[in-house]
């Protein structure tokens, strides 16, 4: 009966230690696998912190870009603004030439009007002490 007991106790023994490295060796997959899942989310963190930091790069290139483009869009502006000004003062410029020339082309008309007048009206004789306008003295003594 001993040895029955020994035998019994040996196979309870035997049983006992499958069982427990059966149950270890469930209890080291589950915890193997919770690991690998926390591994897996960890990189997977990091390659979502790795893509928001590119995003945020990104995000501060376009935001620099844009207030670049804007600074020269304000430039442009006072350029075009700037040219809009030059060119008024030169049309001005050139319209007060064209009055000039219009009001000189009158007084050179007015000249010659005068010059055909004197031309008409001129003295023909030679060594005149009097040098009087024939035609005026013409109309004179029709008078």
């Amino acid at each position: 009966m001993n040895e029955w007991l020994t035998n019994v106790s040996n196979l309870i023994s035997v049983l006992s230690a499958a069982g427990l490295l059966g149950g270890g060796m469930w209890l080291y997959r589950r915890e193997n696998k919770r690991i690998k899942r926390a591994e897996a989310n960890g990189a997977e963190m990091e390659v979502k912190d790795k893509t928001i930091m590119q995003y945020e790069r990104l995000i501060d290139t376009m935001g620099k870009q844009e207030t670049d483009l804007k600074q020269e869009l304000k430039e442009a502006r006072e350029e075009a603004k700037q040219a809009r000004s030059n060119e008024a003062k030169e049309r001005d410029k050139v319209t007060g030439l064209f009055r000039e020339l219009s009001d000189a082309r009158v007084d050179a008309e007015k000249l010659r009007g005068a010059l055909a007048i004197a031309e008409y009206n001129k003295c023909e004789v030679v060594r005149c002490n009097r040098r009087q306008p024939p035609r005026i003295e013409q109309t004179e003594r029709e008078q």
